[in-house]
């Protein structure tokens, strides 16, 4: 199973670029819409949107491995 697999089809949090406010989760690099990410977290001051909590959980046991690829959008 993905970890894309567990999102329910209403609740998905997946955008495009071209979405009015979209972020992207710097741990899979996919597009999430804030208010349906299914996790977030604030690091360096800066809130940061996941699109699913296995890309939470990564993040958090290496947040600047990560950290560098989110502010290089």
């Amino acid at each position: 199973m993905t970890h894309h697999a567990h999102h329910d089809e209403h609740d998905d949090p997946h955008a495009t670029i071209d979405t009015p406010g979209a972020t992207h989760d710097p741990v899979c690099g996919h597009w999430v819409v804030p208010e349906k990410a299914h996790g977030r977290t604030t690091y360096q001051g800066v809130t940061i949107h996941f699109c699913s909590t296995m890309c939470e959980r990564a993040f958090a046991k290496t947040p600047e491995r990560f950290f560098a690829r989110y502010q290089a959008r």
